[in-house]
């Protein structure tokens, strides 16, 4: 009982300003051994789901209302929580998790997924959208299994780009009078956003709390004490994919200040975060277990890859290392999959925070399946010559042409992957 109350009075009152400091500028920012398969695999993992630090707190409150009436020394005086108390709370409950072919991070849905997973042709820039266009339209529109089955096994694969494309094809088939296959192909992509919204929802939660328990750290930091590294590891949190997102938070905040490194102005307050992640990250990495259990072990090598955009990258570097760390066809899908998840589900949270990351990551994955990276293209969609003056139909439209007017052709306009020709 004293222990319930301590914790809801300690969790009560964490400053929310720890949280503000560390998320307010540029920043807001598996080695669990892959399964050997071929087509299928067996094994499964159970363990506990983990919950949000709210939801722990008020169920220490209820532990605390329903206890017996026994006498109990007085508590002391609400005071501020130290990081090591907050960040325990997430190790209050042993999360429960399920790890289909050794993969809970990114579930696969079933064992065996890679009779879903659709099959890309190296080089063929074409390839991964019409694979991906040409197996979800033969799914029925109420074919749960089927598209759950479809959307968990080629994740990696229906990304911002393929749905800039998808987008295109629609908006030709209008245009061109195609009624029914306009109509064919926004059912596909209504079923496309709907289902990976939906899968990625989980994983949503779990990066936005790691944010949160990362900002608590750094709140340490920017009021000059330097946390130990028992708490940098309680704040990581105890299951696979709490470790995962705050390692995955962590990195992306690394590779944002970078880029704030060519800034004069802040060139130096960029150098001190840096410094301060590094820190973090290397106690988290040194932990072995850990990264086990976060299921980051083949991604370690990975994350010092260089960025495939640069001019001069070795290609060669990423299929190489892919080889070395997964010898089995099925166990390098694994990887690949669980990389392109990495891109798609960091374009769902701040730009400015991510952006960097998902250049890299997106690239990479571009590299180990189409064997380089793949820029935006423009898609001519047979749209009829605009006649002058003519009134618009959307009011977006004509804000848009009316702000047209007012951009230099130097402007910078951030896509989440770089266009034909940058």
């Amino acid at each position: 009982q004293e222990r319930a109350a301590t914790l809801t009075m300690v969790v009560a009152t964490v400053p929310r300003w720890l949280l503000l400091t560390a998320l307010s500028g540029a920043v807001a920012l598996s080695e669990l051994p892959l399964v050997g398969m071929k087509m299928r695999c067996t094994t499964r993992i159970a363990q506990r789901q983990a919950q949000p630090l709210a939801k722990l707190s008020r169920k220490a409150a209820k532990r605390a209302a329903a206890a017996d009436t026994r006498v109990v020394p007085p508590v002391e005086a609400p005071r501020e929580a130290t990081l090591d108390e907050v960040a325990a709370a997430t190790l209050s409950e042993p999360p429960i998790e399920e790890a289909v072919c050794g993969e809970s991070i990114f579930p696969i849905g079933s064992e065996g997924w890679l009779e879903h997973r659709v099959s890309i042709v190296l080089d063929d820039r074409n390839s991964a959208f019409t694979s991906i266009l040409g197996e979800a339209a033969k799914l029925a529109d109420d074919d749960e299994t089927g598209w759950a089955a479809f959307v968990a096994a080629n994740r990696d694969h229906i990304d911002y780009r393929l749905l800039y494309r998808l987008t295109a094809q629609v908006l030709r088939t209008q245009n061109l009078g195609e009624t029914e296959a306009e109509t064919r192909l926004r059912a596909v992509r209504y079923q496309l956003v709907k289902r990976t919204q939906d899968y990625d929802y989980p994983m949503y939660k779990e990066v936005s709390q790691a944010e949160g328990r990362l900002g608590q750290v750094l709140g340490q930091y920017a009021q000059g004490t330097k946390p130990k590294a028992s708490a940098i590891v309680m704040a990581a949190g105890s299951s696979s994919r709490q470790i995962f997102s705050f390692w995955l938070v962590v990195v992306s905040a690394i590779a944002a200040w970078e880029t704030k490194l060519r800034v004069q102005s802040v060139a130096e307050m960029a150098s001190a975060r840096i410094a301060d992640l590094a820190e973090i990250l290397d106690i988290l990495e040194e932990r072995r277990p850990m990264m086990e259990k976060g299921m980051l072990t083949p991604l370690l090598a990975f994350r010092t890859l260089p960025n495939f955009w640069e001019p001069g990258a070795d290609l060669n570097q990423a299929r190489t290392l892919l080889q070395s760390v997964a010898s089995d066809e099925a166990e390098q899908q694994l990887i690949i999959r669980r990389i392109g998840c990495i891109h798609n589900q960091l374009q769902r949270h701040a730009f400015q925070a991510y952006q960097p990351m998902i250049l890299k990551w997106s690239a990479l994955h571009d590299v180990l399946t189409l064997g380089s990276p793949l820029s935006i293209q423009a898609e001519d969609i047979e749209d009829a010559p605009s006649i002058k003056d003519a009134p618009y139909s959307s009011t977006l439209m004509q804000m848009a042409a009316e702000a047209e007017k007012n951009l230099d052709d130097d402007f910078e306009r951030p896509l989440y992957f770089r266009t034909a020709g940058m």
